[in-house]
């Protein structure tokens, strides 16, 4: 869903990724990236939440409803 890396010293960034997946798939992504050579630390944090589907309009003047995803954090 997005990433951001920040550099802490000339040698040395710090970097996150904020995924969306299955918590198995997410995982297996994490250990992957933990294990690449050049990574020092590395911590998976998981927030369990619940995607639904939904259709309807957002915002002023949308009379049309779009097909999206609403996230709610358990």
């Amino acid at each position: 869903m997005a990433t951001v890396r920040i550099a802490l010293d000339h040698d040395t960034a710090m970097e996150v990724a904020v995924l969306k997946g299955k918590t198995a798939e997410v995982e297996r992504l994490a250990q992957r990236i933990i294990a690449e050579r050049g990574v020092r630390h590395g911590r998976l944090i998981i927030i369990p939440a619940e995607i639904e589907s939904a259709r309807h309009g957002h915002g002023h003047g949308q009379r049309q409803p779009q097909p999206h995803q609403h996230i709610r954090v358990r």
